[in-house]
């Protein structure tokens, strides 16, 4: 288990030396899911590196210090905001990209997960979302 007290890394803003994506760039990059607030796009990221990118709504109390002070939660059971970036009025967050498709795909292909599926599966749940609660993380 990790420490309050440990060091998080800091998440990296997207400079002004790196061009940003237009609307009219999302709508060529290869959507490879959709979440509860959008498209989530597969994009290169750096050092050929790929990423998942979401294009958020920015909440009406956004503030840019804010999204400078959060911090990455490193775990294995945790995806990793990379980078975020305000861009047009929405907030792109650069996530790790999980291969391994979704969970829900899992049981709707098979109808059903056997226990020695599903408790590792849920174990990991499990201790991801406890490393955010340690850190009030919001999931």
């Amino acid at each position: 288990c990790v420490s309050q007290s440990e060091t998080l890394p800091k998440l990296m803003i997207i400079g002004s030396d790196v061009s940003l994506p237009t609307p009219q760039d999302l709508m060529t990059y290869e959507v490879i899911g959709i979440g509860s607030r959008g498209p989530v796009y597969l994009r290169d990221y750096r050092d050929g590196v790929r990423a998942a990118v979401k294009v958020l709504p920015l909440p009406p109390d956004f503030e840019l210090q804010t999204l400078q002070e959060e911090r990455s939660l490193p775990h294995p059971n945790v995806v990793q905001v990379l980078e975020r970036d305000v861009i047009n009025d929405q907030l792109l967050e650069y996530r790790e990209l999980v291969d391994g498709g979704e969970l829900y795909d899992l049981v709707a292909e098979n109808g059903s997960i056997s226990a020695e599926q599903a408790i590792p599966i849920f174990a990991q749940l499990c201790d991801g979302v406890a490393h955010c609660h340690a850190y009030m993380w919001m999931h």
